[in-house]
């Protein structure tokens, strides 16, 4: 008869610990789920400032031809204005 019972305060003991551990784990799997939805938010914003910063260095780049091309013309228009310049004299 105490054997019973003790196999019985054992298989309530062992419930409970399981209960414990059960709630653990859905604490555990709770806040997992939290960080991966931060780490997701995150990967977002890392995605969307990589295309901020392709955008920026294809503009920086477009500026840079545009500035390149503009010096060109300055040197052109230099060299004119110094041939017309010898030319008159």
């Amino acid at each position: 008869m105490e054997t019973k019972a003790t196999l019985w305060k054992s298989l309530a003991d062992t419930k409970a610990v399981l209960r414990g551990t059960l709630e653990t784990l859905e604490m555990e799997e709770s806040t997992l789920a939290s960080e991966q939805k931060a780490r997701s938010k995150v990967d977002q914003e890392v995605l969307a400032l990589r295309g901020w910063v392709l955008g920026t260095e294809e503009a920086n780049t477009r500026l840079h031809e545009q500035v390149t091309q503009q010096e060109e013309g300055l040197s052109i228009l230099e060299n004119t204005r110094l041939d017309m310049y010898l030319f008159h004299f």
